[in-house]
């Protein structure tokens, strides 16, 4: 029932995808928090406009880790 459910044809197939999901989801948020420390109220806000216009500059490379690192 669970391989129905998210369209995988072998139970392995769905717990990948469950675990990819969990990944997506945990990801997402750390972006969203570390948005919410640079001042950022939203998503929208954060792609729409422009750093200048926003208050806030892009952190630079080496200072962002790697997703599923931490």
């Amino acid at each position: 029932m669970l391989c129905r459910e998210v369209g995988a044809q072998h139970p392995d197939g769905a717990l990948k995808q469950i675990r990819t999901m969990k990944r997506l989801l945990r990801s997402h948020y750390r972006v969203k928090q570390r948005l919410e420390d640079y001042g950022v109220e939203s998503l929208e806000e954060a792609v729409l406009s422009p750093p200048s216009r926003s208050g806030w500059s892009a952190p630079s490379a080496a200072s962002v880790s790697a997703p599923g690192v931490g």
